[in-house]
């Protein structure tokens, strides 16, 4: 925001952004958190209209939309946001997290960038089309809001993709991130994403022991370096991914320092292993080198 005026759009963001972030929808993981009922009601009071609303679990609601398109061969889009936000700790807070304050231009509060403004931005863009204001689109248009996407989607969309996979048929998905990406369009089959990411990771490999040591080494004397190293490097992606899916508190982990010790602790192991790679290299080596 600045200081020129604000227009009639972005004050309905403005505004809906903060009614969803003072409503509090902290999600600790338990069934009992979350309370996304609080902002399924919000955004039917302010499309004015009821919403395909589910509620797998008490207070746990996620909200569909659907718009029919004038053509039925053009392709459906979804726009999708979440309802919940991790929890806070509020002494870390110079102000309320949940009190949505305008500050020096931006909003201040848990969820404002993850990702109620979008939750947000996206139901203003839609509700032209669901009040008739807008001719309506090609295709299917439909707004999403679920509960539980920051532990999982088991409550929200995971839950919907099991129990009612119907209401959020589409094409084209646009959230936090779009689907399908734009790499899908160019790897198309699994099977030559796998390779290519299997044959760049070769590479790296083979580039750091072939050039950077002082000296060139005959592949053969190489090549046992780095299938230990690659050999080390899916073992230990294989048990962080476990340690991360069933050890590590999501919500502790995201977003957070947490997290980006994570990270540096995940490089500095695939590092230790590169260097134990080229070190098992030197010692198969030296045996030749002190033969008279």
């Amino acid at each position: 925001m600045s200081d020129r005026p604000v227009t009639r759009t972005e004050g309905e963001v403005l505004e809906l952004l903060q009614a969803l972030i003072r409503n509090r929808c902290v999600n600790d993981g338990s069934p009992a958190s979350g309370h996304e009922a609080r902002s399924v009601a919000t955004l039917e009071a302010y499309f004015g209209a009821s919403g395909e609303v589910v509620e797998p679990a008490p207070d746990r609601q996620s909200v569909v939309y659907r718009i029919p398109g004038s053509d039925p061969a053009a392709p459906c889009l979804l726009l999708m946001g979440h309802l919940d936000v991790v929890p806070v700790t509020e002494e870390g807070w110079s102000v309320d997290p949940f009190g949505a304050e305008v500050i020096d231009g931006m909003v201040w509060g848990r969820g404002a960038v993850d990702m109620l403004n979008l939750t947000a931005a996206m139901a203003v863009v839609f509700k032209p089309y669901l009040t008739g204001e807008s001719p309506p689109p090609p295709g299917d248009l439909v707004y999403l809001a679920v509960a539980d996407e920051e532990e999982g989607g088991g409550l929200g969309a995971g839950w919907l993709m099991d129990h009612r996979p119907e209401l959020i048929e589409c094409d084209y998905v646009l959230t936090e991130v779009a689907s399908p990406a734009i790499y899908d369009h160019i790897f198309r089959s699994e099977a030559l994403r796998l390779s290519t990411a299997l044959g760049l990771l070769i590479f790296v490999v083979f580039a750091c022991h072939r050039w950077l040591p002082g000296r060139r080494r005959p592949l053969a004397r190489i090549w046992p370096g780095i299938i230990l190293t690659l050999g080390l490097w899916l073992l230990a992606a294989r048990l962080f991914s476990s340690y991360l899916s069933s050890v590590a508190i999501y919500s502790l982990t995201y977003a957070g320092l947490a997290g980006v010790m994570t990270a540096l602790i995940f490089l500095y192991l695939m590092a230790v292993i590169l260097i134990l790679g080229a070190e098992y290299n030197s010692a198969r080596e030296k045996p030749q080198l002190d033969r008279p």
